[in-house]
C-alpha cells in the first residue's frame, strides 16, 4: 500500500512539473529519475528521441554505471538494433528477462554494459510516436513483475504528454515567427525601388528561413521564356560561378519543369528520374518560380547540404 502511495505521489509530482515552464530535457530527466526510483534493480534508464536520419539519440537518462558513456552520445539505429525496431514497429512494451536467450538486443551494447535483462517502451499516443525508453541492469537481472512494468508504462505516458506539450508550444512559436517574417519581408519589399534591391531582400529572408546562403535566380527574357536573361546570386554565398553552373546543369530539366508548370519543385539529395539527369551532388535543391499575374518571370534556386522541411518550403 505504501509503495502504491509513493508511486501516485511521484506521478503527481511529474504532473506538476509538466505544467511548469521547465524545458523538455529537465522534465524528462525527472521522469527517468522517477523510473529509476521505482525499479531499484535498474542500473540505467534512457530516453531516446528520433533524429532526421532515422536514428534515435539519447536525450535524458539516469545511470548508476555506464562505463563513462554520456547518454547524449548514445545512438540507437533501428536498422541494426532488432530490439529497438520491434518496439517501434509493434508500438508496445517488450521485456526480455534474459538477453542471453534472445537474439534481438544489440550484441555490442549487451557486451559493453554487461546487460542481463532489458525493457523497451515506446513513447507514444494513439496518433503519434515520440521516442523510446530503455531500462537495463548492469550484471544483475531486474526480474521485473507485471506490476512494475505497468508502473514504468505510467511514467512513460507522462513523458509522452511532456513531449506532446513541448511540440505544440514549438509549433505555436514557429507559426508566430513565420507570420512575423512574412510581415517583415512584405514591409521591406514595399520599399524596394530596383530589381537588385528586391532580389537582395528576397535572398536575405530566404536565407533566414531555409538556413542556406546558396541562393541564385534566373530571370527569363520576356520575349523568349526558354532563355535566361540574367542570373544573380546571393552575396552571402561562397560558391564560384563554376559551382553555380555545375549545380544548375545537374537540375536543368527541373528548372524548366518549374517554369512550365509554375510550381515549386523540391529535389532531395541523391534523387533522379526520367525527366532530368541524375542528381548526385549531395545537395538538396529547391526551385521556386516567380509568378506574377499568371506569367513566370524567373526561377529562384536554393541549394543546401541538409534537407528542406515541408513547413519551411511552404513559407519560402
Amino acid at each position: 500500500m505504501r509503495r502504491e502511495q509513493t508511486r501516485y505521489s511521484r506521478l503527481a509530482d511529474i504532473t506538476k512539473i509538466i505544467n511548469t515552464k521547465l524545458e523538455l530535457r529537465e522534465v524528462l530527466q525527472h521522469v527517468t529519475v522517477a523510473i529509476s526510483e521505482e525499479i531499484v534493480l535498474c542500473s540505467a534508464v534512457g530516453i531516446y528521441l528520433p533524429q532526421e536520419d532515422g536514428t534515435f539519440r539519447g536525450f535524458a537518462g539516469k545511470t548508476d554505471f555506464m562505463d563513462g558513456v554520456i547518454i547524449e552520445n548514445e545512438i540507437i539505429d533501428p536498422k541494426h538494433d532488432l530490439f529497438a525496431r520491434e518496439v517501434i514497429e509493434k508500438n508496445k512494451t517488450i521485456y526480455i528477462p534474459d538477453v542471453s536467450k534472445d537474439h534481438r538486443p544489440d550484441p555490442k551494447s549487451v557486451k559493453a554494459f554487461k546487460i542481463k535483462s532489458l525493457l523497451g517502451l515506446p513513447i507514444s499516443t494513439e496518433q503519434e510516436f515520440f521516442g523510446l525508453v530503455f531500462l537495463f541492469d548492469y550484471g544483475t537481472p531486474m526480474n521485473l513483475t507485471k506490476s512494475e512494468i505497468q508502473s514504468v508504462e505510467a511514467y512513460v505516458n507522462m513523458a509522452a504528454v511532456a513531449i506532446q506539450n513541448a511540440n505544440n508550444l514549438t509549433q505555436k512559436e514557429n507559426l508566430i515567427a513565420e507570420k512575423q517574417l512574412l510581415l517583415d519581408v512584405t514591409r521591406e519589399l514595399s520599399k524596394c525601388s530596383s530589381i537588385q534591391e528586391t532580389l537582395d531582400t528576397c535572398f536575405f529572408y530566404l536565407e533566414k528561413m531555409l538556413e542556406s546562403p546558396h541562393i541564385t535566380v534566373r530571370l527569363l527574357d520576356p520575349k523568349d521564356k526558354n532563355t535566361a536573361r540574367t542570373m544573380k546570386a546571393s552575396k552571402e554565398s561562397d560558391w564560384t560561378e563554376a559551382d553555380w553552373l555545375k549545380a544548375h546543369k545537374s537540375i536543368e530539366g527541373k528548372i524548366k519543369e518549374a517554369v512550365k508548370f509554375k510550381q515549386v519543385v523540391h529535389i532531395p539529395a541523391g534523387s533522379s528520374d526520367g525527366r532530368s539527369a541524375s542528381h548526385s551532388d549531395g545537395m538538396d535543391h529547391l526551385l521556386i518560380p516567380f509568378v506574377s499575374m499568371g506569367e513566370v518571370l524567373g526561377v529562384i534556386a536554393v541549394s543546401k547540404a541538409g534537407s528542406f522541411s515541408k513547413s519551411h518550403i511552404q513559407v519560402a
